[in-house]
């Protein structure tokens, strides 16, 4: 599978796993929704609260903004990125298709700040899951994670914890837990074992 195709199927499947209203769109209120059960499921201050929302609300504009202020470069570097974070500024729905094409056209233009992007988020979030502070996230404590972005099949995250877990001691540290979703997402391993896990969301019309 061509690198960009295999990647099209990933991002469209985790598209679908946390488009919670199940009808191919998302707007900047279903980030908010998201953002609203990790403050509340984790008691998050406000300092937290907003680190939280700036990453999923507004994590388009982060990435765009953190790295350059120059408008008129963005439109013509990443077209789809801006028209993404425009719509979803407005309050606009953006579709599968539009989130995919856009995730797809920073990963090609500057596939560097991509994976830096990612990572800096995924350390945001790994901190708030690892709930007792000892530098690990144990199953249960995924499954209370993964439930916040609306992924309710505890065997679902079962299975991709296990994914996750190479060395099988119960628990993924912060490397492991960032690697395997950069490998997720990045690499072009087509038997990448998250890819098992997630297969029902890969298939058309397997999003319920």
């Amino acid at each position: 599978m061509a690198a960009n195709a295999l990647l099209d199927t990933k991002i469209r499947a985790w598209f679908k796993m946390t488009d919670a209203k199940k009808d191919g769109c998302m707007c900047r209120e279903d980030f908010q929704l998201i953002a609203d059960r990790f403050v509340a499921e984790y008691n998050l201050g406000p300092e937290k609260a907003t680190e939280i929302r700036n990453w999923l609300v507004d994590g388009w504009d982060k990435i765009l903004h953190d790295n350059t202020c120059d408008m008129k470069a963005l439109e013509a570097d990443l077209p789809l990125v801006v028209a993404v974070n425009a719509k979803l500024g407005a309050g606009e729905k953006i579709t599968e298709d539009e989130f995919t094409e856009a995730f797809i056209q920073l990963r090609n233009k500057d596939l560097s700040l991509a994976k830096k992007s990612l990572e800096n988020m995924i350390d945001v979030f790994f901190d708030i899951f690892d709930a007792d502070s000892d530098g690990f996230i144990i199953m249960p404590e995924m499954v209370v994670a993964m439930k916040c972005f609306g992924l309710e099949s505890s065997e679902l995250v079962q299975k991709t914890f296990e994914c996750m877990d190479k060395d099988k001691d119960g628990k993924l540290s912060k490397d492991d837990y960032i690697g395997s979703w950069t490998d997720f997402f990045f690499g072009e391993e087509s038997e990448n074992p998250l890819l098992t896990c997630f297969a029902a969301f890969m298939n058309p019309g397997a999003a319920s």
